[in-house]
This record gives structure tokens, sequence and C-alpha cells, in this order.
């Protein structure tokens, strides 16, 4: 900026003389104009210098009332340029002095266009000054980058420069980091902060998801409106927080200047950090397969990102179309990077795997799922400091759990809460076992299809009401002689007593396998 004080050792080079000494000398003049007609033009803007021959004005009391409206205006000074009036009168200068508007004397011999190059030599030199100014402050910005900085490092050096109060709020509308003016105190910085994250929690939400500035008027301190500026903190496609910060302080293009690459640097170090913990999250899942597979390994729990003993539940969840799938899988990977939880997820055979710390995440990820149409979910039974042995558990748990969904036609399904399935669904890993249901059940499978009988459907009956007659007979809308005589061919049939307990069993899972396999 040019201030009054160096405009004056420049023009006293020419002999331009400043009359009266009647203004701070370090106010700021904006640009120098030229005003010959003595008309009123509403295009002034403040902290202008007014240049003038005043030779078109009737009389002096027409300059002064001139000279007054100027002043209501915010022009800063006049500049009497003596090619008309050979002196300056004196009632103008004593009415520049009662208005305390800085009167200059201008030489008949000085051009306009010598007073204009003056000034235009001086701004340049404080534009380039500030340019250079600027160019190391963002140097420096950008250094904190590669020096892993965090962003409270950032944004103290964005609020040392600017002499604004800044907040920056994460992702999660909690505070990250905070530079205030001395004048502040620290309770209305707090207060402040409430006030924009719970009244106006709308107004932040839409600069989260339309990614573009918002602007909320506040009390400050003195109980004085105050306008805001939310501006969002965004890196790739991922939302980081918010940076909220006095108006005032983005109409300045120097400021401006600064807050952007302070903007730019909390998203580089973010970016930096997530790409970091992505590539150790990557590793970890390649190590996570290793386990689950069963391979042979010499992993330890120091060799993973994740803290393992901290993991208490694996889920598995099926989709019938691979795009809603990805989509699913972009949406939770999203969310708990930018929490920068502990949760892995990631797509393994057709399914999204997630190991999960505690309940919040879990009903976190299930409110996520629902926006999709996924066709089943599983989890494994809650797992206390588990070990790299429980990896393969979890994942064996969650898998079951997901497949006894899918075939009851239920969203949910938990380790702890299916029967049988346990072995049906995990029995086909025994080669042994592989053929159980034909083994067991072929001769009535076989006399059904000769017969177009019934006796597959009246065993399932029969086993799910404990041989109760009277109510298999009610299910199958049958005589209960009927279903003594067809229970009668399935012992026969079967050739095993049914009402042993081991054979029960036995019958039961080779059933179970059968309706999972047909």
């Amino acid at each position: 900026m040019v201030t009054l004080s160096r405009l004056c050792k420049e023009f006293k080079k020419i002999e331009i003389k400043l009359i009266e000494d009647i203004a701070e000398a370090d106010v700021r003049i904006d640009y120098i104009t030229i005003l010959e007609l003595p008309e009123k033009n509403y295009n002034f803007k403040k902290n202008g210098l007014v240049l003038s021959t005043f030779q078109a004005f009737k009389n002096i009391d027409s300059i002064n009332e001139q000279i007054t409206w100027l002043k209501t205006l915010g022009i800063l000074g006049i500049g009497f340029h003596k090619a008309h009036y050979k002196e300056v009168p004196k009632e103008v200068i004593q009415h520049c002095k009662k208005l305390s508007m800085p009167l200059f004397s201008i030489p008949i011999n000085v051009p306009y266009h010598k007073i204009l190059d003056i000034f235009n030599q001086l701004e340049n030199e404080q534009l380039n000054l500030k340019s250079y100014e600027i160019y190391k402050m963002n140097e420096k910005i950008l250094e904190s980058v590669f020096l892993e900085k965090d962003p409270g490092y950032i944004i103290n050096l964005i609020g040392n420069y600017i002499k604004e109060n800044i907040i920056l709020l994460d992702s999660h509308m909690k505070v990250k980091s905070i530079w205030k003016e001395p004048v502040y105190s620290q309770s209305y910085m707090d207060r402040l902060t409430s006030e924009i994250t719970s009244i106006h929690k709308e107004e932040l939400l839409k600069t989260r998801f339309f990614k573009r500035e918002t602007q909320l008027t506040v009390n400050s301190e003195s109980n004085k409106e105050l306008v805001i500026n939310i501006i969002p903190v965004v890196s790739k496609k991922s939302f980081l927080g918010y940076l909220i910060i006095n108006k005032t302080a983005t109409e300045n293009f120097y400021s401006d200047e600064v807050i952007r690459m302070g903007i730019r640097a909390i998203s580089m170090s973010s970016y930096k950090q997530s790409s970091g913990n992505n590539h150790l999250r990557l590793r970890d899942i390649k190590k996570f397969e290793i386990l689950i597979n069963n391979e042979s390994n010499s992993l330890k729990e120091n060799d993973f990102y994740i803290p393992i003993s901290k993991l208490s539940y694996c889920m598995r969840v099926s989709f019938e179309d691979k795009r809603i799938l990805e989509e699913a899988f972009n949406s939770v990977n999203t969310v708990f990077m930018e929490k920068n939880s502990n949760v892995l997820t990631w797509i393994y055979n057709r399914t999204l795997i997630a190991y999960l710390e505690n309940d919040e995440e879990l009903n976190e990820l299930i409110e996520i799922l629902e926006m999709y149409s996924y066709q089943s979910i599983g989890l494994s039974a809650e797992h206390v400091e588990t070990s790299l042995d429980e990896i393969s558990k979890m994942n064996m748990q969650a898998r079951t759990a997901m497949l006894s969904s899918k075939k009851d036609g239920i969203q949910l399904s938990k380790w702890n809460n299916i029967g049988i399935e346990k072995l049906v669904y995990n029995i086909d890993e025994l080669s042994l076992f592989k053929c159980l249901d034909e083994e067991i059940l072929l001769p009535i499978i076989e006399y059904d299809k000769k017969k177009d009988g019934n006796l597959i459907n009246t065993l399932k009956s029969a086993l799910s009401h404990f041989f109760n007659i009277k109510a298999i007979a009610e299910e199958m809308f049958v005589h209960p002689n009927t279903v003594r005589y067809r229970l009668s061919q399935i012992n026969g049939l079967l050739n095993i007593d049914i009402n042993q307990s081991s054979n029960y069993a036995l019958v039961v899972l080779a059933l179970k396998m059968y309706e999972k396999n047909k």
C-alpha cells in the first residue's frame, strides 16, 4: 500500500507541498484520480486522492461544497493544482482544515501525468515487495508440508500473517486448531465455535456436500454482527474439514492468497498422511488375506499397521450387483478414512469384508450399508484381545452367518444366533462329508422322484416339530394317519431309527445340507 507519508516524500521532490499536516502519516492512499467538472459522480471509491484545478467551479463556496461532498464519499485528500488559481484560496485551506482533509498545493509546471507516474511507481514497488513477501510466506507454508507439520502449525502461520481469527474443524465438526487475536478471549472463541457447529450446523453440511463456500452472520464479542466465511477443505474426493474465518480477511487480496495457500497445504498434508496410511492398510489387507486363506506364514502382530488385538468383529456383506458393491465399498472406505479409524475394509471374493473395533463402528457401518441394496450381512461373534490365529476364525464365522442370512431371507445374521448352519456351511471343507446329504437322504429323494411323493417335506416338518403328529399334519394339511404312514416309509427307506438322538442330529444335518445344495 502507498501511505500518505511516503507520497509526501516523493511529492516534495517535485515541490508539491502538503499545506496542512492534518492526517495520520500511515493512512493508505489506494488511488489518484482527476476531477475538473463541478458534478457529483458517485462512482468514487474510498481512500482516494482527487486532483483538480477547480477552473470550472463558479466560486470558492462551490469548491468547498464539492470538497465536503468528496469527504462524505471517503476521499482522503485533495490535490489543488495552481494552473487556474495562482495560490490555493485561504477559504479552501481553512475548510480542509475544518474537515481534517489533507490538502496538497501543486505547482503550475507539474502535469497530472507526472503525479500519476509517481504514484504508480510507488504502488509497483509496494506490489513487488508485497508479492515477494507473499512468495516467501507461501514458500514457508509449503515447506511445512514437506516437514510433515500438523495443520495447527499451518493455521498459526496463516493467523500470524493475516491477524484474523481462524477456526479449523475436522469433517465431524470437532476443533482441530484455533488461532485468535489477543483482544479476543478463549471463552468467546469457544462460544463462537459452539454456535457455528450447533445453530448453523445445516449451513456447515451444505458446505461439505456442495463443496463450496458459505457465509454466516454471527455476533462478535462486542455483540456486533460479524460475517464469517466457511471454506471447505478437500483433498481429491475426500472432505477434510472446514476453515472458518472473518469475511474481511478474504476481501484483502494478499491475505486471501495466504489463506488459499494454507488450505492447499492442509489438503496436501492430509492427502500425504492418508496416502501413507492407505499404503500401510493395503499391506495389511494382503497380510489379512494370507491369514484368512490359512497360508503358511511367519507373521507377528507388530507386522501390522492396524492394532490386531483391538479388533472385535468381522463382517461379510453380499450384493447382487457388482457396481453397488463397489459404490458401497467406496462410501464405507471414505467415511472411515476421514475418521482416521482402524476399520479395515476391502472387497474379498465378491463380497464386502470389514474388521471393526467396537459397536459404534459396527452400527455406523450398518447405517451406511442401508443406503445400498445389499443381500445379506453376516457378523462374527465378538472377540476380546484378538490374536492373529483368530482372524481366519472371525472371517469364517462372518461368512457362515452371511450365507445363513441369505438362505433364510433375512438381512442380518449373527454367528451366535445360528444353529446347525454353523456345520452345514463349513462341512464342505471336509472331503469325507461333502456328499453327506446324498449318502443319508438318497433313498427318499429317489422315491419322491419316482412316485411324485412328498417324503422330504414330511421329514423336514417332522424334524422341525420333533415328530409331533398333530403339528405335522396341520402344517402339511393332511390326516394324522397319513403322517404316520409317511414316517414309517421314511424310517424304512433310511434304514435308521431317527428317534435316536445321534441319528436325529445326523438327519437334521443332512437335510440342511440338501437344502443348501439343491
